[in-house]
């Protein structure tokens, strides 16, 4: 088992969180953002945070990024 620092693994926590409220709402983010109880924004922001993560961890490995992310 790899040791993530703690910021990635709890950001990738969150994502799971997020992703299984989009799912309950089908996809509405206004919807998840208030099952949640934050801010829309802050749904955005932290999604955001995310795949700029992923697109860091992909270009260290050498890969492409996510299409339609950063």
């Amino acid at each position: 088992m790899d040791i993530k620092p703690l910021s990635e693994a709890a950001l990738e926590a969150e994502y799971l969180i997020i992703v299984e409220a989009l799912k309950k709402t089908k996809f509405s983010k206004r919807k998840a953002a208030e099952i949640l109880q934050i801010d829309r924004k802050t749904l955005y922001n932290r999604l955001d945070e995310y795949y700029k993560m992923i697109a860091r961890k992909q270009e260290l490995a050498g890969k492409e990024s996510i299409p339609g992310t950063y």
